[in-house]
């Protein structure tokens, strides 16, 4: 197949082959995306193997050697007020509220939910 045609003919041509034609064309664009990520970088697409986010995942967290020892120091110091009052450490828009004590435990954790910038890792 030649490089100068469409994606919508890439795609056709693809259609008429194999899944094993796919499959080594989007693991020959794997491999070249792993050897030169620079020429990847403007690209709208990403190629990642199934589970590969999982995996890099699992590969953090068993990596991961706990809180550093000026974190251990500070959650050491407030695990009393934490266990006595946990939401003392709950910081949200609508806080300042003077009814904010009127509104339910579920709807204080969905404003704390929406509130929180969560990433996609």
């Amino acid at each position: 197949m030649a490089l100068t045609m469409s994606s919508q003919e890439w795609a056709s041509q693809l259609r008429l082959q194999d899944n094993s034609v796919l499959e080594k064309v989007l693991e020959t664009l794997h491999v070249l995306q792993k050897a030169e990520p620079s020429r990847f970088r403007s690209s709208k697409f990403k190629i990642q193997k199934k589970g590969q986010r999982d995996e890099s995942r699992i590969k953090n967290f068993t990596s991961y050697s706990g809180p550093d020892l000026m974190t251990r120091t500070v959650l050491d110091g407030n695990a009393v007020k934490w266990m006595q009052n946990p939401l003392t450490f709950w910081s949200y828009p609508g806080q300042h509220l003077e009814n904010a004590s009127s509104i339910s435990p579920p709807a204080r954790l969905v404003e704390a939910y929406i509130s929180a910038h969560c990433d996609d890792a």
